[in-house]
C-alpha cells in the first residue's frame, strides 16, 4: 500500500514524506499504515528502494493561527470555491536502515538516496521478517545508525523494533528480551544527562 511521497530530506538517511490525504487517492491511507515504528519502503529507482522506519509525525496546518471571521463554512467553500487547496497535510519521519536491490535486502546506509516525490509504500509483515533475518537469526546491523542520530526516540523506535522480532523469532527472544533491555537502559541514561 502506496502511503505517500518523499518531499523532502533533512540528511542522507533522514527523510520527510506527505501521506496522502483524502481526495489524494482512491484509498488514503489510515493512521496505523504510518504509525510510529512501521517499516517502509522508498522506491528509488526500478529494483532498488530503501528501507526505512517511521520514526516521527508533524501535521502541517498553515490556517492555525488566522483567526478572523469565516465567510464561508468547510462544507460551503467545496461548493463556493472548488480550486480551494486545503494545505493540512500529515508529515512522516523516516529514518533509512538499508535497502532492497532486485528483491535482496542488506541492512546499513546505503551509497544512493531517494529523489523528490519517490513514492513510499508501507511494508509487508514478510518483507519486515525478510529484512532482519540473517542466517536464519535476527539482525539490528543498523543499530548504531540510529544510536548515533542523538534522538530519544530512536532509542524508543529500535527498543520497539526489537520487540517485534521477538515475537517474529521466538527461538531467540532471550537475546531479545536482553537487547530491549539494554536499550530502555541506555535510553533513561541518555534522558537523564
Amino acid at each position: 500500500m502506496e502511503i505517500g511521497r518523499i518531499v523532502k530530506s533533512n540528511s542522507h538517511v533522514d527523510y520527510v514524506a506527505q501521506v496522502y490525504g483524502p481526495g489524494e487517492t482512491a484509498a488514503p491511507p489510515q493512521a496505523d499504515d504510518y504509525g510510529f515504528g512501521q517499516f517502509m519502503l522508498i522506491h528509488a529507482e526500478p529494483g532498488r528502494a530503501l528501507v526505512a522506519a517511521v520514526y516521527d509525525t508533524q501535521l502541517l496546518n498553515p490556517e492555525f493561527g488566522r483567526l478572523g471571521p469565516r465567510l464561508s463554512s468547510p462544507q460551503d467553500t467545496a461548493v463556493f470555491a472548488p480550486d480551494y487547496l486545503c494545505e493540512q497535510a500529515v508529515l512522516v519521519g523516516l529514518v533509512v536502515l538499508g535497502q532492497r536491490m532486485d528483491g535482496v535486502f542488506e541492512q546499513g546506509i546505503p551509497r544512493a538516496s531517494a529523489g523528490v516525490n519517490a513514492p513510499v509504500q508501507k511494508m509487508l509483515n514478510e518483507e519486515f521478517i525478510g529484512f532482519h533475518r540473517y542466517s536464519e537469526t535476527p539482525a539490528l546491523h543498523y543499530a548504531r545508525i540510529l544510536q548515533a542520530q542523538g534522538k530519544p526516540l530512536l532509542f524508543e523506535l529500535l527498543e520497539q523494533i526489537a520487540g517485534r522480532l521477538e515475537l517474529a523469532f521466538p527461538e531467540k527472544s532471550t537475546a531479545l528480551r536482553t537487547l530491549r533491555a539494554n536499550l530502555m537502559w541506555q535510553s533513561r541514561v541518555q534522558v537523564n544527562r
